[in-house]
């Protein structure tokens, strides 16, 4: 009976062998036997994360403190756009790592404190491979810019983002 048993098996399992014997040689055949070699990884992207902030004190608290969640392993560093003076939110941002530049004087729009960034320091845009603009109340997913990284980086993207509700304007 044992002997039945040990035919059984090995009949059982021959077509595995001959299929494993078989990938092996044809994998030979085709230069492909040791593993290729790993790609050259590209450098990892620089990001900047803009913040326009008017009057908004400690609520950019919540959006700094998500990208700082997402930012975990990637090179990513964050710039509050105060439009018009704002201690609270100037000591905020610090305080969480983020660089504050302040427009004077404030307003009239959001687009306009972009305006005035891009014309007065275009070497912050210029050091960096990607702009997000992201606005107080915006929380970043923690992978953020896993998503970002390699092949799905493009010149100009929109995400979808979920927000607090804090922010003022």
């Amino acid at each position: 009976m044992d002997d039945l048993l040990r035919t059984l098996a090995f009949v059982i399992s021959l077509p595995w062998m001959v299929d494993s014997v078989i990938r092996r040689v044809l994998a030979a055949a085709a230069g492909r036997w040791e593993s290729p070699p790993p790609e050259p990884s590209e450098p990892a992207p620089r990001f900047l994360v803009l913040v326009p902030a008017r009057a908004e004190g400690q609520l950019v608290m919540s959006t700094l403190e998500s990208v700082n969640a997402a930012a975990a392993t990637h090179e990513v560093s964050a710039l509050v756009l105060l439009d018009g003076a704002d201690a609270e939110s100037e000591q905020a941002a610090r305080a969480l790592g983020a660089s504050t530049l302040v427009k004077e004087p404030a307003g009239p729009t959001k687009g306009a404190a972009l305006r005035w960034l891009v014309e007065q320091h275009p070497d912050l845009l210029s050091d960096c491979d990607a702009v997000v603009v992201l606005d107080v109340g915006s929380l970043l997913d923690s992978r953020f810019f896993d998503a970002l990284t390699g092949s799905a980086l493009s010149p100009v993207m929109q995400a979808w983002l979920r927000g607090t509700g804090d922010g003022v304007g």
